[in-house]
């Protein structure tokens, strides 16, 4: 993982939503070196959604139904949450809620017994704030 000081990201081409805004052009005006180096790796687990940027922090939802907030200026790991379903798609950012959604009917396996449901969560501890 590449942290935002090395990409030249700034909270101002904050990426908060699949394909970065509600526009979803995928593109941002943030430069990018031509040779990027790695300057940090964690392991979050299996996950087919893409990752969002915002104050700061990278969002990463997994399909084991986990949720990490990754903080890349200090090479750590800042909260996650387990859901107990999967989450297969991206979260969204707004405000200071990170809104996620999960999908149970993604892992055809008689012993798992996830839920659907959308929740929102804190941003600096990633506490629930709500769930529908």
């Amino acid at each position: 993982m590449i942290g935002k000081q090395s990409l030249g990201i700034s909270d101002k081409h904050s990426w908060k939503m699949f394909r970065g805004s509600s526009m979803r052009t995928g593109a941002s005006a943030s430069n990018i070196p031509r040779k990027p180096s790695l300057l940090w790796l964690t392991e979050v687990g299996p996950s087919v959604s893409s990752p969002i940027f915002g104050d700061g922090t990278i969002y990463v939802s997994t399909i084991t139904g986990r949720i990490f907030a990754l903080n890349p200026s200090e090479k750590q790991i800042k909260w996650h949450l387990n859901v107990g379903s999967p989450l297969v798609s991206s979260p969204l950012l707004h405000n200071s809620i990170l809104v996620a959604a999960t999908y149970d009917s993604w892992i055809k396996d008689a012993s798992f017994t996830g839920k659907n449901f959308v929740l929102g969560m804190n941003i600096d501890d990633g506490k629930q704030i709500w769930g529908i």
